[in-house]
């Protein structure tokens, strides 16, 4: 089976930012695990999480990556939306 990856304008596998509800959304950091590599988008915990909570979601996750890059992605996103 072909699994398809779309990723938006900031290079994540997620929705864009501009369609993110920030009074009702979720926000995931990780790596390849979190981005789900080798799985379809509905599959991925983000993915799922977000729709069983009724939430948005936005996946900072990139896959091979490290602590590091999830901690430089974490506190970016907390300067830039708070």
């Amino acid at each position: 089976m072909q699994i398809s990856y779309k990723y938006n304008s900031y290079g994540h596998r997620s929705p864009d930012i501009k369609d993110i509800d920030f009074d009702n959304y979720i926000l995931v950091s990780g790596c390849s695990h979190t981005v789900g590599v080798g799985l379809e988008l509905e599959k991925t915990y983000p993915y799922l999480i977000s729709k069983e909570l009724n939430y948005d979601y936005y996946n900072l996750a990139i896959p091979a990556t490290g602590i590091d890059v999830v901690e430089y992605n974490v506190i970016n996103w907390l300067f830039k939306f708070q």
